[in-house]
């Protein structure tokens, strides 16, 4: 009996306990007891802070290079010559272009009028001291070179180096003369003595120099000189064959070309003819270029027609004008 009590009672105590244990919650927090290490527990808690953390520093990396761009600028290299002048004819034959401008002039056409040689001739002073404009060339190796360029400059006369260059036959050849063969750096010493000698000229034209403006390659140190240093060259067209008109426009040089030499002949009744074709190239192109020489029978017809010019229509004018057609 006491048996069968004893076996109901331990049977009522292991069903009381088995419920009870069945029924309790189960606790799924982790035990904050326990540290994790620094990068495990980063990466566990704090996935979406890092990315959030990460994206303003990669959007600063793309901002600083995007300013960085912004800061560098492209070179300055604008061209020296915006625009470059048009080309002159190579002869008396009027172009087209040419007779569309002339037109637009008044009267029966501009004369531009340059004196070669000046320096060594005695009768430097004597074009010097001409009222009417003309445009000085003076040779940079004649002596006091310097001082009959400032006595021209305050006549109002315009100023160029009349700068030797080399011919196929010659007599005498000028200390500051350019030579085919010579290296860049000769051709621009013997330019920069030049223009120190004639510091107020405005560009060059050549001296003889059948040979050398007839040479392409040998144009070319001349051509970046003078694009460097602001100059134009106006083309003597000491020969049929120059090649100043090709080498000035592909290096962006202005340039102009002679028409007429008034005093080819040293005569009276040739220098006269000279003159009258002159006129003809100005009224039919609108503006012509001629060269003459500090000589006896030139300044005497020079100191005669010039002052004439006006009252019969004609405009004379600087050389630097016509770089503006």
């Amino acid at each position: 009996m006491i048996y069968r009590v004893l076996l109901g009672l331990f049977i009522f105590f292991v069903t009381i306990c088995t419920l009870v244990f069945v029924n309790k919650p189960v606790d799924n927090s982790v035990d904050k007891s326990i540290v994790l290490p620094p990068k495990v527990a980063e990466t566990q808690n704090n996935d979406s802070q890092n990315l959030q953390a990460k994206a303003p520093i990669i959007e600063s990396v793309f901002d600083t290079a995007s300013s960085a761009k912004k800061t560098v600028e492209a070179p300055d290299i604008a061209p020296l010559f915006d625009i470059l002048a048009d080309s002159e004819p190579d002869s008396d034959e009027v172009p087209a272009k040419s007779k569309d401008k002339a037109t637009k002039s008044k009267g029966h056409g501009q004369i531009a009028i340059v004196i070669d040689d000046l320096g060594y001739s005695k009768y430097t002073r004597d074009i010097i001291d001409m009222d009417q404009n003309v445009t000085a060339a003076f040779l940079p190796d004649a002596p006091h070179v310097t001082e009959y360029m400032q006595r021209a400059a305050d006549k109002g006369h315009e100023i160029i180096i009349h700068m030797p260059m080399e011919a196929g036959h010659f007599d005498k050849e000028e200390k500051s003369i350019l030579k085919i063969g010579m290296s860049k750096d000769e051709v621009y010493e013997r330019l920069d003595a030049a223009f120190e000698k004639v510091p107020l000229a405005i560009g060059i034209n050549n001296h003889t120099g059948s040979k050398y403006t007839s040479d392409y390659e040998a144009l070319r140190p001349v051509m970046f000189y003078l694009r460097a240093h602001d100059k134009f060259m106006l083309d003597s067209r000491t020969i049929a064959s120059s090649k100043v008109p090709d080498a000035a426009e592909d290096l962006g040089v202005p340039y102009l070309v002679r028409h007429v030499f008034i005093d080819h002949f040293d005569d009276d009744k040739e220098i006269d003819e000279a003159l009258s074709n002159v006129e003809r190239i100005a009224r039919e192109n609108g503006f012509v270029i001629a060269i003459g020489h500090p000589r006896p029978k030139t300044v005497k017809a020079l100191k005669a027609w010039l002052p004439e010019l006006e009252s019969r229509g004609y405009s004379l004018i600087k050389l630097s004008t016509l770089l503006q057609r």
